[in-house]
């Protein structure tokens, strides 16, 4: 019986990490990242194939993020910077196993037989923030989020949300690599 739940714990703990986003962190281990306590939005958003309401879900789920690790927003005399870049797009890929139903597009036959083509959306976020005294990039991130397109319209927020908490999870960095 020990046995047994072993197997279960670990086959969750396999399906959870599969479940998480790829992201990818890069910062200067030279900061002192507990000077950094305000931070403010640059204007610059660039975003390809993003509606305004996409960036405000971003924003929102960064401020609620940097809340609650003791960060605070303000308009004037930041200590630091965040820029933030984001890329929504359409993928198409085609799968040769038995597709998830909620995903598939149209199938079509060749030579080896039957082939999915799946379609859905997918949203890069990078962020980067910039210290405000030194104008050099003190830390960056950027993650991954499959769209789910059965979902999307009730819940972009939460799907955003997530991704966001996901790149944010680390920061700021503890121990220096």
């Amino acid at each position: 019986m020990k046995t047994l739940s072993i197997y279960v714990v670990a086959a969750i703990a396999i399906l959870l990490a599969g479940c998480t986003s790829p992201v990818k962190i890069a910062y200067d281990e030279n900061t002192n990242f507990e000077m950094y306590k305000t931070y403010a939005w640059t204007t610059d958003i660039e975003g390809v194939n993003v509606d305004e309401e996409t960036i405000r879900n971003v924003k929102e789920s960064v401020n609620l993020q940097l809340a609650a690790k003791g960060l605070t927003e303000v308009s004037r005399r930041p200590d630091f910077y965040i820029s933030l870049d984001i890329l929504e797009e359409l993928v198409w890929d085609e799968d040769y196993s038995y597709p998830d139903l909620r995903y598939r597009y149209r199938s079509y036959k060749s030579r080896g037989g039957l082939i999915w083509t799946n379609r859905y959306e997918q949203i890069v976020l990078d962020l980067e923030f910039v210290s405000a005294d030194t104008r050099s990039v003190i830390w960056k991130g950027s993650v991954k989020e499959v769209l789910d397109p059965v979902q999307f319209d009730d819940t972009e927020k939460e799907q955003i949300g997530e991704a966001v908490s996901n790149l944010l999870i680390d920061y700021p960095p503890t121990e220096k690599k």
